[in-house]
């Protein structure tokens, strides 16, 4: 009987005793994590007391959530560098700072300096993935809502050149230090003719209410329209074809 409980994990007094004897294994402390809630309570202690020693391996991304409570001004400062604030967790099962043994200096900055160019290059791969996105050569209706920056617009326009686009909306928010997008839709869209009807709104204002670019889309055959005119609901377009 004292066997089977030992397997079931039911001798919380037993566990104490044989898990330290995994502390540098953390394979197998990562497997005990699994097991069930005693199992796991007892191990990520072992496995979360020196995180950021150089003989443990890593992929570096426990520093997230070891960030996660940082205040939103914080947070705004690490977007300025590249590091996007939606990466955090919300909220974390334990509190992993309070297991923490060991700190040295010198791991911890090499640890944060690895992380910021993982979480760097990850979202450099995620816009040259955006980038290359294919459409069709053909749609009838494109509604884009943006916030990135023009640089990646630009990036996603040239990639999307061969498509003809009849109705297209884009609404925008462009980020801090960026050029306006309305010079690249000129470039790669207006100039090429790739559009029939075009509705663009900003934070700050409708493209329609510009009259001299309207009328300078309109010289190559370009009809520009107030946005919420452009705009289909989606219930009222189902109710109109279906």
């Amino acid at each position: 009987m004292a066997c089977s409980k030992i397997f079931l994990g039911n001798l919380p007094e037993l566990l104490n005793e044989i898990m330290p004897y995994f502390q540098n294994d953390f394979s197998t402390l990562h497997s005990c994590v699994l097991v069930n809630k005693l199992w796991c309570r007892l191990a990520i202690p072992l496995l979360w007391e020196a995180p950021f020693s150089l003989k443990i391996p890593k992929n570096y991304h426990y520093i997230e959530i070891f960030l996660h409570n940082l205040n939103e001004e914080d947070k705004t400062q690490l977007n300025k560098i590249g590091i996007n604030k939606n990466i955090f967790p919300t909220s974390t099962l334990f509190n992993y700072p309070g297991f923490i043994k060991c700190l040295k200096m010198v791991e911890i900055a090499y640890s944060i300096e690895k992380w910021i160019e993982i979480v760097r290059n990850s979202a450099t791969q995620e816009q040259e993935q955006y980038s290359r996105q294919i459409l069709p050569f053909k749609l009838e209706y494109l509604n884009l809502q943006l916030m990135i920056n023009s640089s990646d617009l630009e990036k996603f326009l040239k990639n999307s050149e061969n498509t003809f686009i009849k109705k297209l909306m884009i609404y925008y928010r462009i980020e801090e230090q960026s050029e306006d997008i309305l010079s690249y839709i000129k470039k790669y869209i207006m100039k090429t003719k790739r559009v029939e009807y075009l509705a663009i709104l900003s934070d700050v204002t409708d493209l329609f209410s510009l009259t001299d670019e309207v009328k300078e889309f309109e010289s190559f055959n370009i009809q520009v329209q107030k946005y919420d005119d452009l705009y289909i609901k989606f219930y009222n377009f189902l109710k109109e074809n279906y």
